[in-house]
């Protein structure tokens, strides 16, 4: 199953509650113009880290395609 995320705050609620969700063994995706952090200059390092995790990450407008797609198997 997938949950696909989106919300203020990416940085701090959308990131734990998307490495809640891959530790659950839930594929995640995080929507990046659905979402905004509260320190940008944190959120690089954060995106890293997560994806490291098994976040993935889209725009909307790539959303629809994503979701068809079968989830990557993890490393």
């Amino acid at each position: 199953d997938t949950l696909v995320f989106t919300g203020l705050a990416r940085d701090i609620c959308v990131a734990f509650n998307a490495r809640s969700a891959i530790r659950e063994g839930f594929r995640a995706i995080v929507v990046l113009d659905a979402s905004q952090p509260l320190n940008a200059e944190n959120d690089a390092q954060v995106r890293k880290e997560l994806e490291v995790f098994g976040v993935e990450f889209v725009n909307s407008s790539e959303l629809e395609k994503t979701l068809a797609r079968p989830a990557p198997r993890p490393a």
